[in-house]
């Protein structure tokens, strides 16, 4: 493993303190860093491993190190639907154009790939999740989204009026694995020989709670399916399994069933039952095996060789540790979607895991834009935004696991026009928050430094003040 001394290490302290413009070091042609190089690593593909000093990266197909930082939903929808004048008259209407234009702004921010939901025109194309014409178009590297619990027409399956319907799969059931199939292999195809392709999140956000708070859980979806539907029967199982007797059972469920049972068998026909905390946790926690089990068959299948890069895990769900210990196997990388939550959580995942980690989704919003931020973390106006961002990559980035961080979004967007201000560039003008993507492309100049751990600040509770930061150690 090669590393090249750092031209500027002797003016890092300088330029964290003063906030000075880093000076870009130079790249390969999937922007890995060629002041790392890893001879053993030049495989064609991208690959995850550590260097000679126990810090994580990807690892270009040319060999060298990359650290994702990188823009969800770079999507021409926005632009296509929301402003007629710069479709016609700065694009074109050219997706094309539209997107090449794009990666010469995510270029000139220092942002180095593109991920989930990226996709060139309106959202009732044919490519919902993930265009890869645009992936390809766009020479970035990128993650893509296979979506293996949405499906349509699934028998055993969670009736369509029910909320989150399509993420309550009964992932035992022969029809959602063929379907999981079809979804994983018609992606897949269209993507795995090309080098910029990182790997695949498995899903979206799966459903992990099993604690009741006010709301159902995925284990009353498959309590609620007919006698005979598989994951029915696995609950069946595993209520037999964990209670010897039928008495056992009855002695914690018969008030709240209503009736007392003299054969595990009876529980078929039940279709309704609030399960104690230990078995809501444990029969979620068979669930989420199951669908890892199958979605990483599905896409080893049509792509042995490409990393999985988990499930993009939402924090906000709470009571997760579930979906932690059952999906890590499955997955060479964890992510997760995490909005306002202290990096030292992630510590704790990798303390438990021994997995890299990936920040799949994350943002600060505005409260000058005027548009409904509510429930996401808020600041007071775009300056703010832009200290957010970097107190919150480069803590993420300062940990050796991290390997990547990707904003969420590349245009403000959100339902009932309330243009929720996630992005990087308002659609309605086509122009970008000057004051975050400025101390945004700093910051991103600063992360392999800081990675590499050439660099050990903290950015937390920065101000900027006279053009100057004020780092704590």
């Amino acid at each position: 493993m090669i590393r090249i001394p750092h031209p500027i290490l002797p003016a890092l302290t300088w330029m964290f303190a003063c906030a000075a413009t880093a000076v870009a070091l130079p790249l390969d042609q999937y922007q890995g860093f060629l002041d790392l190089h890893d001879e053993s690593r030049v495989t064609g593909r991208f690959t995850i491993g550590e260097d000679d000093q126990g810090h994580t990266w990807f690892w270009t197909p040319e060999g060298n190190a990359y650290f994702g930082i990188g823009v969800n939903k770079v999507m021409s929808s926005w632009i296509e639907l929301h402003n007629s004048d710069a479709w016609r008259v700065t694009y074109g209407r050219s997706r094309w154009t539209w997107g090449e234009m794009q990666r010469e702004r995510l270029l000139g921010w220092s942002f180095n790939s593109i991920a989930h939901l990226s996709t060139s025109g309106p959202r009732n194309d044919n490519y919902t999740y993930g265009d890869p014409r645009l992936y390809r178009r766009m020479q970035l590297p990128y993650a893509v989204t296979l979506f293996l619990v949405a499906h349509e027409g699934i028998r055993h399956f969670i009736p369509e009026e029910e909320y989150h319907s399509e993420r309550f799969p009964d992932v035992w059931s022969d029809d959602w694995a063929e379907t999981a199939d079809l979804r994983a292999e018609r992606m897949i195809s269209k993507v795995r020989t090309d080098p910029h392709l990182l790997g695949y999140y498995m899903a979206n956000e799966l459903w992990t709670r099993y604690e009741y708070e006010g709301h159902k859980i995925w284990a009353d979806y498959i309590i609620a399916l007919d006698s005979d539907a598989p994951g029915k029967q696995q609950w069946v199982a595993m209520m037999a399994e964990v209670y010897d007797a039928p008495e056992e059972f009855n002695a914690i469920y018969a008030d709240s069933l209503g009736w007392s049972i003299t054969d595990f068998d009876e529980l078929h026909e039940v279709y309704e039952l609030r399960m104690e905390i230990d078995d809501a946790r444990e029969f979620t926690f068979r669930i989420l095996d199951r669908f890892g089990q199958v979605a990483h068959s599905k896409v080893k299948k049509y792509d042995p060789d490409h990393l999985i890069l988990g499930t993009r895990m939402s924090l906000s769900q709470g009571a997760f540790g579930a979906a932690v210990e059952a999906l890590a196997p499955y997955c060479d990388v964890l992510s997760f979607n995490s909005y306002g939550s202290s990096p030292r959580l992630m510590d704790l995942v990798h303390q438990y895991t021994d997995k890299p980690i990936i920040i799949s989704e994350t943002s600060y919003l505005g409260d000058d834009t005027g548009y409904s931020n509510r429930p996401y973390p808020r600041v007071p106006d775009q300056t703010q935004r832009g200290v957010s961002y970097r107190w919150a990559i480069t803590e993420f980035a300062s940990r050796p696991f991290v390997v990547g961080v990707w904003w969420h979004a590349f245009y403000d967007h959100g339902a009932d026009e309330s243009w929720r201000n996630w992005g990087l560039v308002d659609p309605l003008t086509d122009t970008p928050y000057d004051e975050l993507v400025d101390l945004a492309q700093e910051t991103n100049e600063m992360l392999f430094d800081i990675h590499s751990g050439e660099v050990t600040r903290s950015w937390w509770r920065s101000s900027l003040e006279n053009g100057r930061m004020s780092p704590l150690d």
